[in-house]
């Protein structure tokens, strides 16, 4: 249920509308996929309200499964899913835009699936920003949130989410503490530390290159990191 504030300014109230909307228009693109959630109704006024219903599967979500701990081949898996699934969204010109523990969920059958699409950019339909200005989460790219007017946001936005995600649930701790641990690594070439990662050893060398370019502020160098990391993950 999304409210509609009557007493915020009358744009705030349409922008609450759109976003409301989006996720069903998003799904309705992705209706073939697997890892989409879909609703069985179109959502619906409720006032003050706007109601989204959505079909239901058994789950957890991803912070609730890294809060309980898994096994290396567990977190590897859900990796290669997570990519897989990424990729498929941004062929259908689909930009996320908020992907995070949170919004990640594993069935009880072991599929990975992607919900809340209400903040997502889709190519040809209406988007409120191009970014995502003021709303600082640790797990979205710079440039959803330092937003500079001509600049382009694509795909590149979730292979940066996929960075912080992938190692929150590999070395069972968060990337960053704090916004300005987020500023710090973007500007600084220091390694990550893996010293918690239970893989193995003598690759870990390769993930840590795969992942710190992931997090790059280039986005040639994060195409350079989702190339590596599938490599790390083959």
């Amino acid at each position: 249920a999304m409210m509609i504030d009557p007493g915020d300014r009358e744009h705030i109230q349409d922008i609450t509308r759109e976003m409301a909307q989006r996720d069903a228009r998003v799904k309705a693109v992705l209706r073939q996929e697997p890892f989409v959630l879909f609703s069985s109704i179109p959502p619906f006024s409720f006032d003050p309200f706007i109601i989204s219903v959505t079909d239901w599967v058994e789950h957890v979500t991803l912070a609730e499964k890294m809060e309980r701990g898994m096994g290396t081949a567990d977190k590897r898996e859900i990796m290669k899913s997570l990519v897989a699934i990424v990729e498929a969204i941004n062929r259908k010109k689909i930009v996320h835009r908020d992907l995070n523990p949170r919004n990640i969920i594993i069935t009880d059958s072991g599929e990975s699936k992607v919900m809340n699409f209400d903040y997502a950019k889709l190519k040809g339909s209406q988007t409120v920003v191009s970014a995502l200005v003021g709303k600082a989460d640790t797990y979205r790219a710079l440039e959803l949130i330092y937003y500079k007017p001509g600049a382009v946001i694509d795909y590149h936005a979730d292979l940066y989410s996929l960075g912080v995600i992938f190692y929150e649930l590999l070395c069972g701790k968060p990337l960053f503490r704090t916004w300005s641990d987020k500023l710090g690594l973007n500007r600084s070439s220091a390694k990550l530390d893996l010293s918690s990662f239970d893989g193995d050893p003598r690759r870990k060398g390769e993930l840590n290159e795969a992942l710190q370019l992931l997090l790059h502020e280039g986005y040639p160098q994060r195409d350079e990191g989702l190339r590596r990391l599938k490599k790390w993950l083959a």
